[in-house]
Formats: C-alpha cells, sequence, structure tokens
C-alpha cells in the first residue's frame, strides 16, 4: 500500500477514533498495563539513570526526579483517574 501524507492523515484519524470508541482495551487492561509499566521503570531504574547520563549527562537523582519520578507520578494519576 503506497502511503502518501493524506492516506497517513487518513489513517492516523481512523485510528484515533477507533481508540475514542473504547474499544481497544478493557480498564482492567489499561490498568494492568499501566502497573506493568510502572513495575519495569521501577526494576530498571539504575539501567534508565544510566542511559539518561549517557546521553544527557543528567545526574542519577535529577533523572529519576525529571524522568522516572515525574513518569511514576503520571502513572499512578493516571489509575487513580482511569475509569472517569
Amino acid at each position: 500500500m503506497d502511503m502518501d501524507k493524506s492516506n497517513l492523515e487518513q489513517l492516523f484519524n481512523e485510528q484515533k477514533d477507533y481508540f475514542k470508541t473504547g474499544a481497544t482495551f478493557s480498564f482492567d487492561e489499561r490498568k494492568k498495563h499501566l502497573l506493568k509499566l510502572k513495575r519495569v521503570l521501577i526494576e530498571n531504574e539504575k539501567e534508565l539513570t544510566e542511559a539518561v547520563f549517557k546521553d544527557f549527562q543528567k545526574p542519577a537523582n535529577e533523572a529519576f526526579i525529571t524522568e522516572i519520578g515525574a513518569t511514576l507520578h503520571e502513572i499512578d494519576h493516571s489509575v487513580k483517574h482511569l475509569k472517569k
């Protein structure tokens, strides 16, 4: 299938519309995925902070606060408000 800009925009809009129907994942599935992401972030904190340092020279405590910790907070917020 040859994809030009209009075809890509149409496909993207169709995917967004389908996602908005709620048919993609149930509440329980979305919650399970978010909690799994949280667990993986926590389990790999050291490796992630090392990678952030390697790429951006951001110290581990700063990387945790601005990258990992912020993401963990957003996950908690999303789980808390998922049904809304």
